[in-house]
């Protein structure tokens, strides 16, 4: 009975500490930097250029052709080069 009552008193034990460490843990991060929103305009505040962000979609759109040319390539292996061998005589 006793080793019971030390058992469970020492995993409450252990479950307190831990609480208490994960909570000072996460009281002591620093807060993560957030980046300071640009004004694209006066009547527009926080909007980014159409013309930077018409470049970051064309960009993004090569970046998925290419990953999709990657991914159908894997699935369908071209066939291998048939390669004769040299006559020996």
């Amino acid at each position: 009975m006793t080793m019971k009552r030390i058992s469970m008193a020492a995993t409450a034990l252990l479950a307190t500490i831990l609480g208490a460490g994960v909570a000072f843990a996460q009281s002591n991060q620093a807060p993560s930097p957030q980046a300071p929103m640009k004004q694209g305009s006066a009547d527009q505040p926080g909007m980014m250029d159409m013309s930077k962000m018409d470049g970051m979609m064309a960009k993004m759109d090569r970046m998925m052709d290419n990953c999709n040319r990657m991914m159908e390539s894997k699935q369908h292996p071209s066939p291998e080069p048939k390669t004769t061998a040299p006559n020996k005589g």
